[in-house]
């Protein structure tokens, strides 16, 4: 009985070692197969959140740019419109002060040649009355203003 006890024992010792070693296959393959599917889905599960992220990424750029960035360059147009027309007054008034400035040196210059032509008969008048003399008379032409 000993020695069918202990040959039971080693039968059932094998077949347990057997199948210990059988499950341990299959649990492994399982898990194998198991972690494939998971990563698959995982992957998927990735890939779809990516692709609404990146159309949530779009949607909220779009709102940046269409709410905050947007106005501020149409602030910036805006402004630089207002600098056009200030420029704009500004060369009006220059162009009014040159004219005015031109047309100035143009009475000044009449004037100057008025009073050249006085002084040239008033000096040659004197001149001939013998109330200046040639070197005076000379000193007196040299004094003109407008030589044109």
């Amino acid at each position: 009985i000993a020695v069918n006890n202990k040959q039971i024992k080693e039968v059932i010792d094998d077949s347990i070692a057997v199948n210990n070693k059988q499950i341990k296959e299959v649990i492994d393959d399982s898990i194998a197969v198991n972690n494939k599917q998971i990563k698959e889905v995982i992957d998927d599960s990735i890939a779809s959140n990516n692709d609404v992220l990146k159309k949530d990424l779009r949607l909220e750029f779009g709102e940046i740019i269409e709410n905050q960035i947007n106005p501020q360059f149409e602030a910036i147009d805006n402004r630089f419109e207002d600098m056009d027309k200030r420029f704009d007054r500004l060369e009006k008034r220059m162009d009014t002060h040159e004219n005015r400035t031109v047309r100035d040196r143009g009475d000044l210059t009449v004037c100057v040649k008025k009073g050249d032509k006085k002084i040239n008969k008033l000096s040659k008048l004197l001149h001939r009355k013998k109330i200046l003399s040639d070197s005076e008379l000379k000193q007196l032409e040299n004094y003109k203003v407008y030589t044109g």
